[in-house]
């Protein structure tokens, strides 16, 4: 394992770890999930990273709830300005930066094939980057979890504290106060209201896994790549019949990609990684 450090494209520093044979020429980028690390999942990628493959793993910046981020500020005297960003205050659209980043920095080493590899939270980031870009540099991806936030949430949680949540995050967006946080007796956890409306409304452009909103899976369909997507029949935070989730995945997809349910396994795949890890290193 080694640590680095690259830059995304709007300057913003990222810790990031290196498994695996840092010769070799294709190469995964691990993406993790809402408030996650560069260490989530780590037996997963630990396993991905043999047969002189090579992962990198790094913060995105929706790092934990609320994390300080180093941004390169020449004016500064120390070179660079802190942000707070984190799940709680992050704008979804911002991760194709990061994304972009980590792919430069393995170009500039001289991967020539690289993969995504999102896990929950991290799946929609990946298809948005692969959607928006079309980087010829990422030849595939997988998705391990591929949940919608917004189905999970409106399923699980009380209708009075997210409609209560809804009203107060519609206001402040409508005040110009989007990147405040919601006020402590609105929620069960930290989140600014432009976050909350875009993991939890059903026509946001977070809400990419339209199953449950019924909204048009327009940027999954825009996807021309290979996509892994790794389903767990075991997941708890899926709402739906694990084989419902697989045909609405199929009708969704190209003909190309493949979809899997992996038996017993819950939403880290804990105990089951080796099942997931064959089947990405036969296709990737």
């Amino acid at each position: 394992m080694k640590y680095i450090t690259f830059q995304s494209k709007d300057k913003f520093t990222h810790n990031a770890i290196l498994l695996g044979s840092t010769k070799s020429k294709k190469a995964y980028i691990f993406i993790h999930g809402l408030s996650g690390d560069m260490f989530s999942r780590f037996s997963l990628n630990e396993k991905l990273a043999k047969k002189s493959r090579m992962l990198l793993s790094f913060n995105n910046r929706g790092q934990g709830i609320i994390n300080k981020f180093k941004k390169e500020d020449p004016k500064s005297k120390k070179g660079y300005k802190s942000e707070l960003i984190g799940s709680a205050l992050e704008k979804f659209v911002d991760c194709k930066y990061d994304i972009q980043g980590a792919v430069d920095y393995l170009k500039n080493i001289g991967v020539k094939k690289i993969y995504l590899v999102g896990h929950s939270t991290g799946c929609q980031k990946s298809v948005y980057y692969l959607a928006k870009t079309n980087d010829k540099a990422v030849k595939g991806a997988v998705l391990l979890a591929p949940i919608s936030d917004y189905s999970a949430t409106i399923n699980s949680i009380n209708p009075d504290m997210y409609n209560r949540a809804l009203k107060e995050a519609l206001k402040m967006k409508e005040n110009n106060q989007a990147d405040k946080l919601l006020p402590n007796n609105t929620w069960f956890a930290p989140i600014s209201a432009q976050r909350f409306l875009s993991l939890y409304t059903p026509n946001s452009t977070e809400e990419i896994f339209s199953y449950g909103s019924k909204k048009q899976a327009t940027l999954l369909k825009k996807v021309n790549k290979k996509l892994l997507i790794f389903l767990a029949e075991a997941d708890e935070h899926n709402n739906r019949d694990i084989n419902d989730l697989k045909i609405w995945f199929e009708k969704n997809t190209k003909k190309t990609d493949q979809v899997f349910i992996v038996n017993e396994a819950n939403h880290g795949f804990q105990g089951q990684e080796k099942k997931v890890v064959n089947i990405v290193h036969k296709y990737f």
